[in-house]
């Protein structure tokens, strides 16, 4: 058998047992333990995505950042709304504009808007 600790799709072990194959699992039993996994699922989604860029591939980046959504109990609409204000305030990623240097840190400061 080969170990591992991670999280799978919920019809995975159905489709195991199905095809006549052993599969030992268990449902995540707290909410830290299933924040974890699904922090390294969406870290291997984008590896994956990152080494082979197929539409199938981001689909499954998409499902993990959907269970994050879900899980953390963001509202879809104040999501879509923060999207929105960010494109019109300081614009989408389309023009591929790369920053050289700046007197400003670019990152995460919510403070600038940058």
């Amino acid at each position: 058998m080969i170990h591992y600790n991670k999280l799978i799709r919920d019809n995975v072990p159905y489709i195991m047992q199905r095809q006549g194959k052993n599969m030992k699992y268990h449902e995540a039993e707290a909410d830290e333990e299933y924040w974890m996994l699904l922090l390294r699922k969406l870290q291997e989604e984008i590896d994956e995505f990152n080494a082979n860029q197929t539409v199938e591939i981001f689909g499954d980046v998409l499902d993990v950042l959907d269970a994050i959504v879900d899980f953390k109990k963001f509202d879809r609409k104040e999501l879509g709304a923060i999207r929105e204000n960010n494109r019109e305030t300081l614009g989408g990623y389309q023009k591929g504009w790369v920053v050289e240097e700046s007197e400003v840190e670019m990152g995460q400061s919510q403070e600038q808007g940058i």
